[in-house]
Order: C-alpha cells, then structure tokens, then sequence
C-alpha cells in the first residue's frame, strides 16, 4: 500500500491537529520513497522545527539539505523561515529600495512575518514556486 501511494503520487500533504504525528509521518514517507529509488523533498512548516532536529539538521538553515542514506533515492529535506519568503517577496518588488527597507522596519511587517494566521501556509506556496 506505501509502494502504492509512493508511486501514484507525485505531492503528499501530511495535515492535522497538532500532536498527531504529522512530522513523523512525512519524514518516514520521505524515507522510505529514497529506499524505493525515488528523489525526495519532506517540506516542513512546523515553525517548531522537530523535523531538523529528527535529522539532526540545523534547525536556522533555510536551504534544502540533502540527508545522507545508502538508498537508490535521494532524501531532501527543508524548512520554511518565513521571514527570510518575506523578505525575498518584498525585495523582489518594483518600489525603491527606501520603501522596501521602511516596510521592512514597521511593526505591521513584523507581525505579518511572525504571527498572523496563514503566514506559514502563504510562505509554503510561495517557497514551492
């Protein structure tokens, strides 16, 4: 049934309240799709970082690692800083660089990088581009 899902799926999305075993879920898909050949990215938003730390990654690296195995496939993982999606996004912008360094300075910039409902969904979509 794993080989199944593995293979007919090119996205799997691991959801649920917290607690339920999300991290632990994916990072074991993620592991047994490398043992079936395939190139493999577990993405986390878990602003928690418990998938860096099962890895035994570090948990400030916005990068894609590469977790060392001995299987056919490949085994990536990363982690979502959203700050640093925001940033990008905003630097990215056609406005003077004075105004990108205002916004980035205000309270309101601050809190919608850190704390607002749905900033970790957003980011997710906009680090997947």
């Amino acid at each position: 049934m794993l080989s199944e899902l593995i293979n007919d799926h090119r996205i799997i999305v691991c959801c649920g309240t917290g607690g339920v075993g999300k991290t632990t879920t994916a990072a074991s898909l993620g592991l047994f799709a490398a043992q079936q050949g395939k190139n493999t990215l577990v993405l986390t938003i878990d602003p928690a970082k418990r998938l860096a730390q099962a890895l035994g990654l570090d948990a400030n690296d916005a990068h894609i690692a590469e977790v060392e195995t001995d299987h056919p496939g490949r085994l990536c993982v990363s982690m979502l800083q959203p700050e640093l999606i925001f940033e990008h996004f905003i630097n990215q912008a056609d406005v003077p660089d004075e105004n990108k360094e205002r916004l980035k300075r205000s309270r309101l910039y601050r809190q919608l990088t850190t704390t607002l409902s749905g900033s970790q969904e957003f980011t997710s979509l906009m680090w997947l581009q």
